[in-house]
């Protein structure tokens, strides 16, 4: 399993609420340095973001941290073991409130999922960073939290 933190460490300091406001991200991609590469940059901008290879390990993640620990779900569309499409509905059945994110170099992936937003691939860092904050930004505040100048960077 790959994640950017060992999994113990976070599950205790989420079950002992010392993330307090950071959100959770999980990007899920079956080419490995992808998501790793996104949660680097995820992780510069203040996410503390979690990296699986495949839909079968993303959902044991999912049921392991608890869905309501994950804000959002980032995935490539075309997974082995568990697609995701069927990823991201069992997300969304666990944790209603929690947002997706479908990532695909396929157009027809966009009409695939009807409760994710979409991202083709390639994309640039700054239409990442600009939808992750438009999916993440409280109701009736602006989003552009972020700047993809920082994306990657190490935080302050």
């Amino acid at each position: 399993m790959s994640t950017t933190m060992s999994l113990s460490v976070q599950e205790e300091e989420c079950a002992a609420g010392l993330h307090g406001d950071i959100q959770t991200i999980l990007v899920v991609d079956n080419y490995l340095w992808i998501g790793e590469l996104i949660a680097r940059g995820l992780n510069s901008l203040g996410y503390r973001a979690l990296t699986a290879s495949d839909g079968k390990e993303a959902h044991e993640l999912i049921l392991r941290k608890g869905s309501r620990h994950i804000d959002l779900l980032i995935t490539e569309l075309d997974l082995p073991h568990l697609r995701g499409k069927e990823l991201s509905e069992l997300f969304l059945k666990e944790n209603p409130q929690g947002r997706v994110l479908v990532m695909s170099s396929y157009s027809y992936a966009a009409d695939l999922c009807k409760n994710a937003a979409f991202l083709k691939k390639p994309f640039s860092h700054e239409s990442l960073v600009a939808k992750i904050d438009e999916l993440l930004a409280p109701a009736g505040s602006n989003s552009g939290r972020h700047t993809a100048s920082n994306f990657g960077n190490q935080p302050a």
